[in-house]
């Protein structure tokens, strides 16, 4: 998913518009009915009507049957204009009102129905990462308490891949095709996962690092298996895993 979808389209693919007494809630530009705007449904009649910022209330008062007083376009139908016309109050046939009831916003990705940030944020997170990487309950390390923010910023920015090495630089063109190799010049073009895990230079940190708790292991060469091994290497409980999440944060 590109950048600029991901921003424009993300939030509103996730919330729908609850209909009480319609008094707020536009006909035509909330997505109210089937969890789309009607606009965006049948956008050639979108395009025809007179009004386009009214409610659904008024609407509903003014008759959107069949010859419902509520359809008032700009010129004469055509045929297959007065087809899309019938769609569309056939999906309003079964609809009505709750007067007693004010209209409200539904956020999707909570049980709660309400807005949480933790939400957004892990949707966000999911549906930027590779394909090969396997995000669920990865990113919840970003909310520890104890790790400085510039840190937690930095580690969301690896991975998500947005860290500039060589290769990133290359495809940008930045840099030549014989400035591609990685800065400790061991001979191995570098990328996010060799420059921070496997580059003997750079990566072998790790090593030091493991050695230095007490450890030893061949580390994975992928970032969120590499995290998940570490974390675990003084057993899976809360607490040894929070700690050794925040020595992972500090070493990168």
């Amino acid at each position: 998913m590109e950048w600029d979808r991901l921003i424009s389209g993300w939030m509103l693919d996730n919330i729908n518009r609850q209909v009480g007494d319609g008094v707020s809630t536009l006909f035509w530009d909330d997505p109210w009915l089937e969890g789309k705007p009607l606009g965006s449904i049948f956008p050639c009649m979108y395009e025809l009507v007179e009004k386009k910022l009214v409610t659904v209330a008024e609407m509903f008062a003014r008759g959107w049957g069949v010859n419902g007083e509520a359809w008032k376009w700009r010129r004469r139908l055509f045929e297959w204009e007065e087809k899309l016309l019938g769609e569309c109050i056939v999906r309003l046939t079964s609809f009505s009102l709750q007067v007693d009831r004010v209209d409200r916003w539904i956020w999707m990705l909570h049980d709660s129905n309400c807005y949480t940030v933790s939400s957004a944020y892990y949707f966000l997170t999911d549906i930027e990462l590779d394909s090969n990487q396997q995000p669920n309950g990865n990113f919840r390390f970003l909310w520890l308490k104890a790790v400085p923010l510039k840190v937690l910023i930095f580690a969301w920015r690896l991975f998500l891949n947005r860290i500039p090495t060589r290769d990133k630089l290359f495809q940008r063109k930045v840099l030549l095709v014989s400035e591609h190799g990685c800065i400790a010049n061991c001979g191995i073009n570098e990328d996010i996962e060799h420059l921070f895990l496997t580059c003997c230079f750079f990566g072998g940190v790790w090593n030091i690092v493991a050695i230095w708790l007490g450890f030893s292991s061949a580390f994975h060469c992928q970032l969120f298996a590499h995290l998940h091994q570490f974390s675990g290497l003084r057993g899976f409980s809360k607490k040894s895993t929070k700690s050794m999440q925040i020595i992972w944060l500090s070493v990168a």
